[in-house]
């Protein structure tokens, strides 16, 4: 399993949607505060799509599909001055070709593979050790 997912993290994956056949790399920084941005904007229960995959990716695609669909946009296109030019082509075209079951799949292997939640978690590991440190500099 460990090996999957160094592989995903390193190589990405690949779909097609209508003629073009896209793939999908980890995101970069840049590109990642435009992902992020409309990640929030989607609000996805993860919980709720586990416990029911049919309900969850029913909703995802009825209620949130275009901003679903900028999600798999921005992910594909990677950098800040390609979002900013071919973004809105490329959700109409994403949209206009995949399937709701397909654009679900895809948004949750794009949560996979930029693994946010292993970043934050870093981040707070940093800040709490850094807080440590503080506390003992201050009592020597």
């Amino acid at each position: 399993m460990e090996r999957a997912y160094d592989t995903l993290l390193d190589n990405g994956f690949k779909f097609r949607a209508g003629w073009c056949s896209f793939t999908v790399r980890q995101t970069r920084l840049g590109a990642l505060l435009y992902v992020g941005k409309e990640m929030l904007d989607l609000k996805i229960d993860e919980e709720a799509i586990k416990e029911n995959p049919l309900l969850g990716s029913y909703q995802l695609a009825v209620d949130k599909h275009r901003t679903a669909a900028k999600v798999v946009a921005y992910s594909i296109l990677n950098r800040k001055w390609k979002i900013k030019r071919f973004g809105k082509l490329l959700t109409n075209y994403l949209l206009g070709t995949l399937t709701p079951q397909k654009l679900s799949s895809i948004v949750m292997a794009i949560i996979v593979l930029n693994n946010v939640s292993s970043f934050a978690n870093s981040i707070r590991l940093i800040h709490t050790l850094h807080k440590m440190e503080i506390g003992l500099i201050e009592k020597s």
